[in-house]
């Protein structure tokens, strides 16, 4: 069984990627597996968001899940 996930990339990781986009995944995947299927390493990554909360990335994707991906962010 396959889920869709709506994937949302910001800022530096839309660059060469999407914006947004509807994937299939297998059943049972964590946010860490998606984000190597996206080939996207964990330290590209600063904020996960699904469905609008902050989550780990052993967290198990659902059916229907939005999954917000935030790079590290510079400022002073």
């Amino acid at each position: 069984m396959t889920l869709r996930v709506v994937i949302k990339l910001f800022a530096s990781l839309r660059i060469g990627r999407f914006i947004m986009e509807e994937w299939n995944m297998p059943e049972g995947i964590t946010v860490l597996t998606a984000l190597n299927l996206l080939e996207l390493h964990l330290s590209d990554v600063s904020i996960v968001r699904v469905n609008g909360k902050a989550v780990s990335d052993d967290y198990v994707l659902q059916d229907s899940d939005q999954l917000a991906l935030f790079p590290p962010m510079g400022g002073g």
